[in-house]
């Protein structure tokens, strides 16, 4: 959880928005997992013809 202090330090923090992305990441679970596969199908929606 961040502290007051953590974010005011984020507010102030003048690095270019790469350089404070650095070293954020901690963990990479199923990296190579598609995102979302399941989604596609909601997201294509009524104006696609049938399938088959």
């Amino acid at each position: 959880m961040q502290t007051p202090r953590d974010i005011d330090h984020e507010l102030t923090d003048e690095r270019p928005p790469l350089e404070r992305l650095r070293g954020s990441v901690r963990e990479l679970i199923e990296p190579f997992e598609p995102v979302g596969e399941d989604d596609w199908d909601a997201l294509r929606g009524s104006s696609d013809p049938p399938q088959g």
